[in-house]
């Protein structure tokens, strides 16, 4: 029910931000296993084998293997497992292709995830040592199957979901899993009209339906709430996990799981190894590593392969603090014993709009008096992904290097002619002689309630860290808005959005400078 091959093989790893992946669909009953769960589902599962057994294995759990797409990239990565002496086991997750049941996103990953363990112990080429790999959704599968099963030894979590709350800022409904959803069903992302179509469906209950043609459970409790949801959250399983996890933050993340994980295990993780989990913050994009995996090699994949000789080999691992980051691919990884790296507190305050262009400044200190920016939105007319207008805010060019590891602020005063109403804000680094001139670094947004036209309220727009460094001579851009494109947008008339700043509203976007 197995076979064996040193050389290319498929693997399944997943992607939120950029293009899922998949493994062959192979047709040979015998290059397969049906595992049967304990409630007599059984799920597809492949095992590659190299030419020397029993060895250590690498457990990966998806439902991501569309057929046809990208075999090279698997086949590359498979090389790169078989040809180090890794045993790769591959499973759909139920109801996904080969897989019996419904697929219901995050149940039963715990659950199934212990069993395939178990029964990967129980087989001859196994020497008894497991490790578990994954990005995105996979991260999520790979920490469960370590929550559920103690035998796991080595944990890769590449930019994982702990919860289907990813993409979710407080009320701020984000469009993200029911974009998801339509992958998983159509092997492709929506394209821009469909994902434009979901995003002027101004009730979000309706929007698995225009998008999906159905109803979604899954879309409907996202957008409930998060009462009664923890048995799908893996934050109270945390003292489950009793290996060794490598995380990995990227740039483009939109949630702060994995920085929660990290903080998670470090706190209240099983005592052996509290001190072994590892953080790496780097600038790529979302779950780059992985998706360079056995293809291009870099400082990150070759920390992935140090850390499964170290935990499932006994080989060495240098580097050991508990936080690398760096804030461009460029420079070498930092180390640090924590995250965020505390730094001096930064404050740039909006400004008059200054220039023809309708730029307006961001300023050291505040204009005096309170100055108003208008917005005019109307919801039955515009599209978050198309019209909303918004108002930029522009620094003199920077004199010196601002190194940012960790979250920005945006501190927000506002008014507006409806009580409820969506803001979001988008950091960029500007440098008009670069060939792109805007580099996205951070985002944030709100969902306000309470709102008065006459009377200011005081928004906090928390956005995700990162590692970026603000060269001198380049400029920090901000820009200000209503719902931004990919969150649900918020239902009311026409109506006039005030950003307020000066002395009396003193608007400001805050982040902290670390000392090099």
């Amino acid at each position: 029910m197995f076979f064996q091959r040193h050389g290319p093989w498929a693997i399944g790893l997943s992607l939120i931000l950029t293009l899922f992946l998949a493994a062959k669909a192979w047709a040979d009953a015998d290059r397969r296993a049906m595992l049967e769960m304990p409630d007599g589902v059984r799920l597809e599962t492949f095992i590659y084998l190299p030419d020397q057994q029993p060895s250590p294995v690498v457990l990966m759990r998806t439902p991501y293997r569309f057929p046809g797409q990208s075999e090279a990239y698997y086949d590359a990565f498979a090389d790169e497992l078989t040809r180090r002496g890794y045993i790769f086991v591959m499973q759909n997750l139920r109801g996904r292709f080969g897989s019996e049941g419904v697929f219901d996103p995050f149940e039963n990953a715990v659950e199934d995830g212990a069993a395939t363990v178990q029964w990967i112990m129980a087989q001859s080429w196994s020497n008894g040592r497991i490790g578990t790999i994954g990005g995105s959704y996979n991260g999520y599968t790979a920490l469960a199957a370590a929550a559920g099963a103690p035998e796991v030894q080595a944990v890769i979590a590449d930019d994982p979901a702990l919860d289907l709350w990813a993409g979710r800022r407080g009320d701020a409904v984000g469009l993200l899993p029911v974009l998801w959803l339509y992958l998983l069903d159509h092997g492709r992302w929506p394209d821009e009209a469909e994902k434009e179509r979901a995003n002027n469906v101004r009730d979000p209950s309706q929007i698995d339906n225009s998008l999906l043609g159905r109803d979604d459970p899954y879309w409907d409790t996202y957008i409930a709430g998060r009462a009664g949801t923890s048995d799908k959250s893996l934050r109270a399983d945390v003292d489950r996990i009793c290996a060794p996890v490598l995380v990995i933050k990227s740039k483009s993340e939109g949630w702060e799981d994995p920085v929660d994980l990290w903080k998670a295990l470090r706190q209240s993780g099983c005592p052996e190894h509290r001190a072994d989990h590892q953080l790496i913050v780097s600038a790529e994009d979302h779950t780059f590593h992985l998706n360079q995996f056995g293809k291009v090699d870099t400082d990150v994949t070759a920390r992935i392969i140090a850390w499964l000789d170290h935990w499932l080999r006994d080989g060495d691992l240098t580097d050991t603090a508990p936080v690398l980051y760096r804030p461009d691919d460029a420079e070498p990884f930092r180390t640090a014993d924590d995250w965020p790296i505390s730094g001096a507190e930064t404050s740039f305050y909006l400004g008059r709009r200054f220039s023809l262009t309708g730029n307006a400044p961001l300023l050291a200190a505040p204009d005096a008096g309170m100055k108003v920016h208008t917005l005019q939105i109307d919801p039955a007319e515009m599209s978050p992904c198309g019209d909303y207008p918004s108002q930029t805010y522009l620094t003199a060019p920077l004199e010196r290097d601002i190194l940012v590891a960790g979250p920005m602020r945006l501190d927000l005063f506002a008014r507006a002619t409806t009580p409820v109403a969506g803001f979001s804000a988008q950091v960029y680094d500007y440098d008009p002689d670069r060939a792109e001139p805007l580099e996205f670094v951070t985002f944030g947004v709100t969902h306000a309630e309470g709102l008065d036209a006459s009377q200011p309220a005081r928004l906090t727009l928390d956005m995700h860290s990162v590692s970026h460094r603000f060269k001198a001579g380049t400029r920090i851009a901000l820009s200000i808005g209503g719902t931004a494109c990919g969150y649900a947008e918020v239902d009311h008339p026409d109506a006039t959005y005030e950003i307020l700043h000066g002395t009396d509203a003193p608007s400001r976007l805050i982040m902290e400078a670390v000392a090099e």
